[in-house]
C-alpha cells in the first residue's frame, strides 16, 4: 500500500521543526489521506510546492493537501495562492514580483524534505491537461517528444527541462531548488510511469521512491534492458 508506506517513512524522518514541502496528484492524495502520525508537531510546518489548479477534484489540488498534512500534524501550512499555470507569460512575471509570492518561494530553501507526484508519459493523464491548461494538440505534442511532467515541470529523458517548454508560465517550485531539498520522494503507482521516474531519478530530483508492484516490476523490467 502506497499511503501506507509513505506514512512510515514520513514519521520516520519527522523532527520537531520539520518543513515538508507538497504538490499534487493521486498518489500523493492516497498518502496524506491515510498519514496517521505518530506526534503532534506545532513548530513544523507543510509547504505548497506548486499553485493551486482550476480543477474541482481536490486530489489535484496541492492547497487542499498541504492543509490535510498539516492538520493532522497540528502544524502550520503555507499556501501559494497562485494558480499553477497562466496563460500568459508576462502576468507570471508580475505574480513573481509580488511580496506574498517571494515570501512563499522562499520558504522552499528551507524544505528538509518533500512529497511530489510523477506524471504519467500518457498525455491523456497529464494534470495540466485534465486542469485544462493547454489544450489536447499541445498535450499531443509534448509527449510526442518523450517529457514527463514533475512539479509541473517538462522533463526529458535525461531530466532535462528543454528551453522551449512550459515554465515561463509555471508558479511553482524549480527545478534547481527542488534537487537542493534533502529528501524529496517520488509516489506513483502504475505502469506507465516507468519513464518519468527514470526521468526524474537521472535529473537527480528523486531521492526516495513510494510506488507501487506494478511500478516498481516494470522499473526494474526497464533497467535490465538498459543493461
Amino acid at each position: 500500500n502506497i499511503g501506507r508506506a509513505g506514512s512510515e517513512l514520513l514519521n520516520r524522518q519527522l523532527t520537531d521543526t520539520i518543513k515538508i514541502g507538497i504538490s499534487w496528484g493521486t498518489t500523493v492524495n492516497a498518502f496524506v489521506s491515510q498519514f496517521q502520525p505518530l506526534r503532534q508537531l506545532p513548530r513544523a510546518r507543510v509547504v505548497q510546492l506548486v499553485g493551486g489548479m482550476y480543477s474541482q477534484s481536490m486530489h489535484m489540488d496541492g492547497r487542499e493537501m498541504a492543509r490535510a498534512l498539516a492538520n493532522k500534524l497540528h502544524c502550520q501550512f503555507s499556501a501559494l495562492q497562485t494558480p499553477m499555470f497562466v496563460h500568459n507569460p508576462d502576468l507570471r512575471e508580475l505574480i513573481m514580483r509580488e511580496p506574498e509570492t517571494q515570501e512563499h518561494f522562499r520558504l522552499y530553501d528551507e524544505l528538509d524534505m518533500a512529497f511530489v507526484g510523477i506524471g504519467s508519459s500518457n498525455y491523456k493523464d497529464s494534470v495540466i491537461y485534465k486542469a485544462n491548461y493547454i489544450e489536447e494538440k499541445e498535450a499531443r505534442e509534448i509527449y510526442s517528444l518523450g517529457l514527463c511532467d514533475i512539479c509541473g515541470h517538462q522533463i526529458d529523458q535525461n531530466g532535462v527541462e528543454p528551453v522551449e517548454s512550459l515554465k515561463n508560465r509555471l508558479i511553482g517550485i524549480s527545478l534547481e531548488d527542488l534537487r537542493r531539498v534533502p529528501m524529496v520522494v517520488g509516489m506513483c503507482a502504475g505502469k506507465d510511469r516507468t519513464m518519468s521516474i527514470l526521468s526524474g531519478v537521472r535529473g537527480g530530483y528523486l531521492k526516495a521512491l513510494v510506488v507501487d508492484e506494478i511500478a516498481a516490476i516494470t522499473l526494474i523490467e526497464e533497467e535490465k534492458l538498459g543493461e
